[in-house]
Order: C-alpha cells, then structure tokens, then sequence
C-alpha cells in the first residue's frame, strides 16, 4: 500500500481474494478504512465470488454492504469456472450447466441488492460464461440489470480464451458501450502465457484507450501487478510505479 501511495496513485483496488470479506467485523472495516486515508487512497473497486444457494446469496449482499460503507463503487466477478484443471480440463457438461444456472439465479438476487446500494457489479472477463467481450455481453443482458456493468480485461481474454493480443481491441469494441472500468496487466504469449506489467508484453493499451475515448469513457484503469509470490517490495513498487507512468504516457496524460 506504501508502495501504491508514493507512486502518486490516488485509487486502489482492493483485489485480493479475501480483502473484503463477508465474515469482517466492524473493526477490521474500520481499520480498511484508516489504512486507507493514511495513505491519501481512495478503495476503487474490490473482488467478490458469488456462491450459489441461500448461504452464497448473503455472503455477497454482506460484501455490497461492505463496498457501500467503505465508499467501494464497483464490485468485480466472474461467472462459473468452467474448468477442473488448469485452462484445458473441462467440467462434465450436466456440472458445468447447473452451475451456470445457478449463477443466474443468485445474480438476479444479488443485483438487485447491488441497485439499492448504489454499487455496481462488473463482470470481468475469465473464462466460461464471461470468457471474452461476447460472453460478457451476452451474461450482462441476460442479467438484466443496469447495475450489471462490464470491466474489460484484455489480458484475461488472451490467456484464458486464446484471443490474440492484436485482435483485443475488435473484441472490446462489442462491449465498449458497457464498460465502465479496465483491468490492465500485460501478456507474453497467447493462451496460458506470461502475464505481466502493463507495457511489457503485447496488449496496445493505446489503441483500446482510442476506442473507449470514443465511446465517451471516464472510468478508472486498475492496474494489476503479476509478480512471484517471493519478489522484494521494493521491486514490486517500481512495477507499479512505472507501470502508472506507461499507462498515463500511452493516454496522453502527463505521468506524475
């Protein structure tokens, strides 16, 4: 978080799986928060997964709940995992049908919770039913609800789905009229390759920021750092900090 906020960054996302929990107390919340403003940061967008059944419904309502407190607009997933391992061994059909099923379900509960928060939910590409910009689309609508929006992921179609890095901005052009954040990390390779910093690896952010531009596109860029789980801070820090510098360049803004 030091890292984040010298950096000069003003937003953070907290991704992490587990960050926002349904199970916090008042005072791990409290204690979000403080961590927080004492870094002049301002919580973005947060992660959840939502569950089928009754138990699933609850825990991601806590999560909204949680996300309206600490001013968290925007609440990413993901629809159902379509695999049992890696991104090659798939689910038996009739699994992977009732999951889906499921999905929907629980996100029409769900969504409207959402609505009469004020947060919204964005789907983000990866894989099965949000696997690329069509699957996304095609989840939203289903969906049904304004409050259903799209975080476009240009890495996540790539090594999940096989897109090719230069076909990236076609496939954003099908939703770009839902998308209301970006998710940037990089990728050397095609499916299952190399995910890396913004910059790095073959995504043109440049010309996927030209297409939201013309949609009229003010939403954040949350950038998503990939790094091994034994690498300094400090090295880590300067992934970040210059992959803030990258995207600011490639926007036509002046870096910090």
């Amino acid at each position: 978080v030091e890292g984040i906020s010298s950096a000069r960054f003003e937003y953070v996302g907290l991704m992490k799986p587990g960050m926002v929990s349904p199970d916090m107390g008042r005072d791990e919340v409290e204690e979000l928060r403080r961590e927080a403003r004492s870094r002049d940061l301002k919580p973005l967008a947060t992660w959840g997964v939502l569950q089928p059944g009754e138990k699933g419904i609850s825990d991601f309502e806590k999560v909204i709940d949680i996300a309206e407190d600490l001013g968290i607009g925007t609440i990413l997933t993901a629809g159902p995992w379509p695999y049992l391992e890696g991104v090659s061994v798939k689910k038996p059909t009739s699994k992977w049908i009732k999951e889906v099923e499921d999905f929907f379900g629980a996100m029409e509960v769900v969504a409207e919770h959402a609505a009469s928060k004020g947060v919204e939910i964005a789907l983000k590409p990866h894989a099965g039913i949000t696997g690329t910009a069509k699957e996304c689309l095609e989840t939203m609508e289903r969906i049904g609800s304004r409050s259903v929006r799209i975080w476009y992921d240009p890495a996540n179609v790539v090594y999940y789905e096989g897109l090719r890095p230069e076909d990236t901005p076609d496939d954003l052009c099908v939703v770009a009229d839902f998308v209301t954040g970006l998710c940037a990390k990089d990728i050397i390779g095609g499916r299952g390759g190399e995910i890396t910093a913004p910059g790095k690896g073959r995504i043109d952010f440049g010309k996927l920021f030209e297409i939201l531009e013309c949609k009229g596109f003010e939403g954040p860029c949350l950038v998503e750092t990939a790094v091994p789980a034994n690498t300094p801070p400090e090295d880590v820090d300067a992934i970040v900090k210059s992959s803030l510098e990258y995207l600011k360049g490639v926007a036509g803004q002046t870096p910090p």
